[in-house]
């Protein structure tokens, strides 16, 4: 693990380039998504949705699978809606059914709605029937409802 130092200077030098108005290379990005720190990590999830970095989608999916912190799987599928490409619905489908959050699972239902199709809509309405927390089945029925308005699948 990096001395609190380091990691303070690696959230620091994200937010000199933010204030900069520079946009860091995707390498750096994907250097800030792997870092120790999650706020780092959380800025960098930040960065790549802004910017549309789709070339960072898989390290994206790392996180919206592997992340030990809950807010950080969130913030990850959040961005994989953002991003709007396609490749991430099964990974979104996945952590749909698979996540051991709620708020994981809500926040994917909410992104596959955001990517709209066939493909999400079946994997809500798969989800809806299995869920047994009360807000994620209201997500996914929020989130049907979202694709229906959009004319989306």
């Amino acid at each position: 693990m990096l001395p609190a130092a380091m990691r303070r200077g690696g959230l620091l030098l994200l937010v000199l380039v933010f204030l900069a108005g520079c946009a860091p290379a995707p390498q750096a990005l994907k250097a800030a998504l792997r870092s120790p720190d999650p706020e780092v990590r959380r800025r960098a999830l930040f960065a790549v949705a802004r910017r549309g970095e789709r070339a960072l989608l898989d390290e994206v999916v790392r996180l919206l699978h592997h992340d030990p912190l809950v807010y950080l799987r969130k913030k990850a599928a959040t961005t994989l809606g953002w991003l709007g490409d396609r490749r991430a619905l099964a990974p979104l489908a996945r952590a749909l059914r698979e996540d051991p959050e709620p708020l994981v699972r809500e926040e994917a239902a909410y992104a596959l709605a955001m990517l709209g199709g066939a493909q999400a809509r079946a994997a809500l309405q798969e989800a809806w029937p299995r869920e047994a927390d009360a807000a994620v089945r209201q997500g996914i029925v929020t989130a049907l409802q979202r694709l229906e308005a959009a004319g989306g699948g």
